[in-house]
């Protein structure tokens, strides 16, 4: 992609801070603080934020895409709220790695305003979750499936995670208490419409309340992100339920020992199958961290040499492809969207880079946390 995605943004950012590199940090960060926004505000009810909703052009201009029902009709933009606590929590990772530079308090007012107030304003008081948006896997406004807004986990999880960071810079209990706030609807939500049962055995988060029902997919890779931001203690019987879950039913079926990012893949409902069924590196990456994080809590070897793999697996494929680490790796069932790459035409081996190459985020960004927490101490 030849724009600007906040959600990737912000995963390279942290991973730039964490790997020392402040000042390529900071350049992001200015750009969004810099950029045009706000273009959705009357879709979500605002007057005004900061953050784009979706992307970026070149120049820093909001812009989303758009989309078809199966029917015909419109599908609508992408409005991403999880770009808010995103950026919030990158923002935090520079202030916190670079305490003494004027920028961080110079810039935290509009921060606060511009993403942290808007935020709070989204939580639906009703269910203590972030009100419907398209979020990580790009949705899209209007209701046809697989596209439609819902209140979806990953949003109100990254708004968690960037709530307790204005809590935690400004001083202001009132961003705290509203991140506990949205954590309280996140365990209503695996509570009361569900805690959703896996065959019996174990309570998961799902993708969104509204995917708890009869028939519908609950399972998203995108929520192990309870655990990775830690939201949840990774010894709770809710985060080691969510692994397990997604152990059990997001695991590529090709010999890889990596993930799906959901279970709306191919299917009768489903007209666009095939990014879902590819395997997702960054669902690696998150699932490895969160690994080592459950396996230091709860004393397990397993999680922790699970982690151990996931990490190897990904290195393992970058190193035979000059370092780059991509957006996805092919699910070795060849169908023509393979073909794009105009490599190995008219067949799939399996683990074949697909998608963006590289994925700054979603590849060396979240590479590097996963590294971070696969081999701390």
């Amino acid at each position: 992609w030849n724009v600007a995605w906040p959600r990737d943004g912000a995963y390279a950012t942290v991973g730039l801070v964490h790997a020392g590199h402040s000042a390529e940090a900071k350049a992001f960060l200015d750009f969004v603080l810099h950029g045009d926004a706000g273009q959705f505000a009357d879709h979500l009810g605002l007057t005004d934020y900061l953050v784009s909703a979706c992307r970026y052009t070149g120049e820093g201009r909001e812009e989303s895409d758009g989309a078809t029902c199966p029917d015909g009709s419109d599908a609508g933009p992408n409005v991403e709220l999880d770009d808010f606590g995103l950026f919030l929590w990158a923002f935090g990772a520079y202030a916190t790695a670079n305490p003494t530079d004027p920028w961080v308090e110079q810039s935290l007012p509009a921060v606060l305003a511009g993403v942290a107030d808007p935020l709070v304003l989204l939580i639906d008081p009703t269910h203590n979750l972030l009100v419907p948006d398209s979020s990580i896997w790009e949705r899209h406004w209007e209701p046809c499936f697989p596209n439609g807004r819902k209140r979806f986990s990953y949003s109100t999880i990254q708004a968690v995670a960037g709530l307790r960071i204005a809590g935690q810079l400004s001083g202001d209990a009132a961003y705290s208490d509203a991140a506990e706030r949205l954590r309280s609807g996140l365990l209503r939500s695996a509570a009361v419409n569900g805690p959703v049962l896996l065959r019996g055995e174990c309570p998961v988060l799902a993708s969104a309340p509204e995917e708890t029902c009869e028939g519908c997919g609950p399972l998203d890779g995108s929520v192990i992100e309870l655990v990775a931001q830690g939201v949840v203690r990774p010894e709770s019987t809710l985060a080691i339920g969510t692994l397990q879950a997604l152990q059990s039913g997001l695991r590529m079926h090709s010999g890889s020992p990596g993930f799906l990012r959901n279970d709306d893949g191919t299917g009768s409902s489903n007209p666009y199958p095939w990014y879902d069924d590819q395997e997702w590196v960054v669902i690696d990456l998150r699932m490895a961290a969160a690994y080592a994080m459950v396996g230091r809590a709860t004393g397990s070897p397993t999680y922790t040499a699970n982690g151990e793999v996931l990490l190897d697996w990904v290195t393992a494929n970058a190193v035979a492809n000059a370092g780059l680490i991509p957006e996805l790796l092919s699910d070795g069932t060849y169908t023509a969207e393979d073909d794009v790459d105009q490599f190995h035409l008219g067949a799939d081996a399996g683990a074949e880079f697909q998608g963006a190459v590289p994925m700054a985020g979603f590849g060396p960004g979240a590479y590097i946390l996963a590294l971070e927490a696969v081999h701390a101490p």
